[in-house]
């Protein structure tokens, strides 16, 4: 379906009253995207049903909806994790995941918005900076991905911090994560 004619369709299913429809509807906006998308989201990331609420995130960021940008910045707070992790990974589709997103994000109690955060902010200082505080998480899982940031972007200066963590550590998985990341860190 051409674009003007897949945004009406689009239009109609973000209006329609089964959840599912709304939830396809959104994803074709994100599809679609276009000056309107944004706009025509608005009212899916407001929907009552948590699956259309994360299309609509999804598609915001599919789309460069920037004009949403700040309706999904609380999201990463979001009790739903599931939520929280497309808001993240929404905004670092759209280049807006700075520190007090990373900040927020980072607290939040399911692991899985966590490392998506890491992810998010892996190349930045800020993110570097959050490996380095998450090496201590209680998640091994979070611990492990803090640790591949800093393998991967982190400076001479996070040696000390992953070595003392890699000493700590009892997790299998985590200690190989880290001892990959100590070893990265030691050839800088």
């Amino acid at each position: 379906v051409d674009g003007g004619v897949g945004r009406e369709l689009a239009r109609a299913a973000l209006a329609d009253e089964a959840a599912p429809v709304r939830a396809a509807g959104a994803r074709a906006m994100g599809r679609l995207g276009g000056t309107e998308a944004g706009a025509l989201l608005r009212s899916a990331l407001q929907d009552e049903e948590s699956s259309v609420r994360r299309a609509a995130v999804e598609a915001v960021g599919e789309s460069g909806a920037m004009d949403r940008v700040t309706e999904l910045e609380p999201l990463v707070r979001h009790p739903d994790g599931a939520l929280a992790v497309a808001a993240v990974r929404a905004l670092s589709r759209l280049g807006r995941v700075g520190e007090r997103v990373l900040r927020e994000a980072s607290g939040h109690p399911d692991a899985e918005v966590v490392k998506a955060v890491l992810s998010a902010g892996a190349v930045s200082r800020e993110g570097v900076s959050l490996a380095v505080s998450l090496l201590e998480h209680p998640h091994w899982d979070v611990r492990a991905a803090a640790a591949r940031v800093l393998g991967d972007s982190g400076g001479p200066e996070c040696l000390g911090p992953t070595q003392r963590a890699l000493e700590a550590e009892s997790d299998v998985l985590a200690r190989q994560a880290l001892s990959d990341a100590v070893e990265r860190l030691a050839r800088r």
